[in-house]
């Protein structure tokens, strides 16, 4: 799987915060973390940052307001319990279809920059007063047309 790895270790930029809810949003940068100790698998894990670019837009920047997204670089999906990673929902909402097998052992995640999806975003507030922004789900992006026509998928309106 081919991710866009990052060395920027300067101080952090802040951004506009995404409202709560259900946004358009589209793939704009997948950012590689490398291997790190994650204390919820209580193991290393292969991590890569999504960053969505959602359809309300920052005054103050110029720009639209983004969403990172935190994820594990595995296309897992457990064959008991058909509970598939993070990154598998995201890639199979984005392209609107099941991975093929071929898929499953060697995956472009290039392909996936720019495609449109809903995702839900919510907020989650920390004793020292601190706010994570977090993407709760991801889900393909249908737009249809007015009532009375054959519904069709379009681009992403932003």
């Amino acid at each position: 799987m081919r991710i866009e790895a990052s060395a920027y270790s300067g101080p952090k930029k802040e951004y506009a915060r995404a409202s709560e809810g259900v946004h358009t949003a589209k793939l704009i940068k997948i950012v590689d973390k490398g291997t790190n100790w994650n204390k919820y698998k209580e193991k290393e894990v292969h991590e890569a940052v999504l960053i969505w670019e959602t359809e309300e837009w920052d005054d103050e920047n110029s720009t639209y307001v983004t969403v990172p997204q935190k994820v594990t670089v595995n296309l897992f999906k457990n064959k008991k319990t058909g509970k598939a990673s993070t990154l598998r929902v995201v890639a199979e909402a984005l392209l609107k279809r099941e991975l093929t097998p071929e898929e499953e052992r060697s995956f472009d995640a290039d392909v996936l920059i720019g495609l449109p999806a809903v995702i839900v975003v919510s907020h989650k507030t920390f004793d020292d007063g601190s706010i994570f922004t977090k993407v709760d789900s991801v889900t393909k992006f249908v737009e249809k047309k007015k009532a009375g026509k054959a519904a069709k998928e379009e681009e992403v309106p932003f």
